[in-house]
């Protein structure tokens, strides 16, 4: 007469699905040691499913991160070029992604400098100036007339357009990446490297000016007063140091070349960024 209680394996309280399975549950085949030789999951044991390796887990995801995360920043900071080049080189595992750093840099900016007219323009800046729209419409005359068509007061439409500006802005700040990639290719192509390890370098140098805009940008308009081409001129010539250390590091070359170079390059640099200024104000235009 069979026990009314099973014989079995398992330790106490441990259901039929949470055995440990001896093939892959992500691809099926067997397990050889602790790694699925297919697909890489890790083989499971009876103690992967308790409340103390659980909290041991959370604890070490949380600290490699944090590790990561401060050893990606520390390194963009001090030298962009470096990270662009332990990627490239296949030194990966110690710092996170390229497109994550600047995702991280982005955020960052637009959660803490949200209200300045870093990469699009300010209402709450230019509003009484004579600055137009590329129709030609008065920035003023846009304001009221938004206003009066949605029964605003002239205040709540500054706010609310800014605040629409903001988005746009964070949703284009991309197209910087690519443009920025192939003026890098252009300027260094004699050297045969590949597209995306221009691309990379770009990637990072953004993340880094993104930064850069964050604590000197800041500096400049809190000591000036400044905006516009008067802002953008003051940034970038305080910026040409650090980028001319930067393309020297990860292209190599002589200083009177990097020189020249750097100079084309924050030239383009400007003209996008001027450009830039006026699609996202002219997006703005048709879409608010």
């Amino acid at each position: 007469m069979p026990s009314s209680v099973e014989q079995s394996d398992k330790a106490p309280g441990v259901h039929p699905s949470e055995t440990p399975p001896e093939s892959c549950p992500t691809c099926g085949a067997d397990f050889v040691g602790l790694f699925c030789h297919s697909c890489g999951e890790k083989r499971i044991s009876a103690s992967d499913l308790s409340l103390r390796n659980y909290a041991q887990t959370l604890l070490e995801d949380f600290t490699h991160l944090d590790s990561k995360l401060l050893r990606t920043v520390l390194l963009l900071l001090a030298r962009p070029s470096q990270l662009s080049a332990a990627y490239i080189t296949g030194r990966r595992s110690r710092y996170i992604k390229p497109l994550q750093v600047f995702l991280l840099a982005n955020l960052v900016f637009f959660l803490v400098f949200s209200g300045n007219d870093a990469f699009a323009p300010r209402l709450t800046f230019v509003y009484n100036s004579d600055m137009s729209l590329r129709n030609g419409l008065p920035i003023k005359t846009w304001v009221d007339t938004y206003a009066a068509n949605n029964g605003m007061s002239v205040e709540a439409a500054i706010v609310h357009m800014d605040a629409e500006i903001s988005n746009l802005t964070k949703g284009m700040l991309y197209v910087f990446v690519p443009f920025l990639g192939l003026v890098f290719w252009g300027l260094f192509y004699r050297q045969n490297r590949l597209f995306l390890c221009h691309l990379i370098f770009a990637t990072h140098w953004f993340a880094f000016f993104i930064l850069f805009v964050m604590i000197c940008g800041f500096a400049i308009l809190l000591l000036f007063k400044v905006h516009g081409v008067a802002f953008l001129s003051m940034l970038l010539a305080a910026l040409l140091p650090f980028h001319l250390m930067a393309t020297r590091h990860f292209y190599g070359g002589s200083w009177l070349a990097l020189g020249i170079k750097s100079i084309l390059f924050l030239a383009c640099f400007a003209m996008a960024y001027l450009l830039y200024r006026e699609l996202v104000m002219l997006v703005a235009f048709w879409t608010i």
